[in-house]
Formats: structure tokens, sequence, C-alpha cells
């Protein structure tokens, strides 16, 4: 089997290089497992989220779909005081809190009503590059992933496999791990017959951060984030429980809502991390295979949305013959990391 992009993931990220490189009228191709479900936690997109969805055709199906706005943000951050900065003063708009399973399926309709090809993603897969018989350019070279037993040949590869970049581990390239973090999940069902917070609340405390939300599936998430180091090999529901002690917001809103008391905790990776190459000649990477942004910085969906789109215009440009795409989107994504790393700096400066 051929194609013009052959694209490993199966996420956001994955589907927005997929429905951009159809509009461009390129081939895609998107192996992806089968049982793909990356279980995510309180997702929410900023107002500046319209003009990527809008590009990728998505926006009046989004708009549809009953995602619940977020109209505020509400921070207690190196202080106990607990400041509101209201949406309505961003020309954006306000955010939302997503039902993440329901957006991905509509991105992955929308792939295949434009003729996106999948398939499914099987243990021992092996991707190499395979020389091309034209001297002039490296755009002549194919890729061959040999899946099973089938052998997909592409010109260009996409790696939008998430914090695993696999495509990257292939070709020998490692990660750079800024922050070690981990957070601690909880939902819990509300306790009142309607829940009219439509705001997102972090708290620092001395240990770490607090997050909470209200979700599309009727529940409230509580992530506590802190170093990986802190937590060890704890019971994260009983850790979560200690730590609920030291903020004052977060317990106080669990008291007026929590109907249910707390769940059992899960532990989620929360490092903030890049590749160590973004790309080189026939590929790119994407979305978290690229970055893995800090949850504090909230950039993590919308990033893997406009890397995506980003990503199949320079492997557009670079099948066309300009072979410096590559380069360019390299310096794009290196100084979006260090945008990234001083916006996070200032955060935790803030909070000593």
């Amino acid at each position: 089997m051929k194609t013009d992009v052959l694209i490993v993931g199966g996420g956001p990220a994955a589907y927005s290089c997929a429905i951009m490189l159809r509009q461009l009228g390129l081939q895609a191709l998107v192996v992806r497992r089968s049982s793909e479900s990356n279980v995510t936690f309180g997702e929410s997109l900023p107002g500046s989220v319209k003009s990527s969805l809008k590009r990728l055709g998505l926006w009046q199906g989004f708009l549809e779909d009953g995602h619940l706005p977020c109209y505020n943000s509400l921070s207690a951050w190196g202080s106990e005081i607990l400041v509101t900065y209201s949406f309505i003063q961003s020309a954006n708009g306000h955010g939302w809190h997503i039902d993440r399973p329901l957006f991905e399926r509509r991105m992955r309709e929308k792939a295949r009503q434009l003729g996106v090809v999948e398939r499914e993603a099987l243990p021992g897969m092996r991707l190499r590059r395979q020389a091309g018989d034209s001297p002039r350019r490296q755009a002549a070279d194919r890729w061959q992933l040999q899946c099973g037993t089938q052998q997909i040949e592409s010109s260009f590869v996409i790696d939008a496999s998430g914090r695993n970049s696999w495509v990257g581990r292939q070709l020998g390239i490692g990660r750079i791990v800024e922050r070690r973090q981990v957070g601690l999940v909880s939902f819990f069902k509300p306790g009142v017959a309607e829940v009219n917070f439509r705001s997102s609340l972090v708290e620092s405390v001395a240990s770490g951060w607090w997050y909470l939300a209200y979700m599309p599936n009727g529940q409230f998430v509580c992530i506590y984030f802190t170093d990986a180091r802190l937590v060890g090999r704890q019971d994260p529901t009983v850790l979560m429980a200690e730590m609920l002690d030291q903020a004052i917001h977060i317990r106080a809103f669990r008291k007026k809502y929590d109907g249910s008391g707390l769940c059992p905790a899960r532990l989620i990776q929360a490092d903030s991390s890049r590749l160590s190459q973004f790309s080189a000649p026939g590929w790119l990477a994407v979305g978290d295979a690229a970055i893995t942004y800090h949850p504090l910085a909230s950039h993590g969906l919308s990033f893997a949305l406009a890397s995506g789109y980003d990503g199949a215009g320079q492997a557009h440009a670079y099948l066309g013959g300009r072979t410096e795409a590559m380069e360019d989107y390299s310096n794009q994504m290196t100084k979006a990391f260090a945008a990234y790393s001083r916006e996070l700096a200032s955060y935790f400066a803030a909070v000593g």
C-alpha cells in the first residue's frame, strides 16, 4: 500500500494533520491502535480555538455538540486570595470544557469523509527509510512501515504518537524532560440537582497545585499536581486526601458540591518535555510527540490542533520541493517551546 503521508498516532494532532493534508490534496494514511483511548481529564479549550476548528471544518459541529462553556477562571496562585479573570475581557471570548471522546470522534468522522485511510497499529511494527532514485532531492526517498504482514510505503512520515514519540524512538531520537510532574486525578458527582459552575479553579499549595472543573459528563474533575519524587510509591487516593487539607478553596468547593465523596485517585504523567529533534528531511513531529506542555499552561489540546495543520502544511511544501520547510518547522517549534518555558518560569516564580 502506498500513500503520500503516513501519520503514526490517533489523537487530535494526528487527525488535524490528516484533515489538512486532504484539504491540500495529498493522500493521508493514519496508523493508530484500534483500542486507542487516551484517557484524559479536565480537557479544556480556549476561545482562540475557533480559528483552528474553522480551518479544519469542525467549528459548526463543535457548537452543536454540547461542550460546556467556561466563562472565567478562578485562581489563588501564590496567595490565599481568590482572583477571578473573566473571559469577557478576551477578544476570543469564553473557553470550553469539552467532551474529549466526542471531540475526537468528530475529528475522525471528518477525516474519513475526506478520504483519509486508517490502519491498525500492531505490535512489532518497524519503520525504515529507503533511498529514492533521484540524486537531486531527499523528497524522492520513500519510507516503509512494516505492520504485521502489510507493508505501507510513503513519501513522508508524521509522528503524532503522543509523548510515546514512536517515530522519534524508531529514529533514535530522545526526549528532553524539563519538569517531572505527576497528577493525582479523582472525579466526584455533584450532590445538587443543578450545577451552575462554569469556571475553572486553580490553587497553588506548598507542595504543588490543584485544578477543579465541571465537565460535560456531569462530574467534577479534581487534580492535584506535584513533583513525581514527592509521590513515590504512596497510594494516590490516600495521598490526595491528605493533600486536600492544604487547599482552602478546592476544599470549600468540594464541600459545597461533592455528593459522592473522594473517588479512587489515578496517577497520570504530567511531564513538561520536548523531542530533542522536531524534524528532518522527510519527517516531523506534532502535538505531544513534539512537545508536552505543563498542564498549568493549558496549551496541550490547542497546540495539538495547530501543530497538526502547521505540520501538514510544511509536509506539503516539502513534498512540493521546498526542502527548507523542515528547518523552518524545527525553528518554529523551538521558538514555541522557548516562549512556553519563559511563560512557565514566570508562573512558578510567583509562588517561589
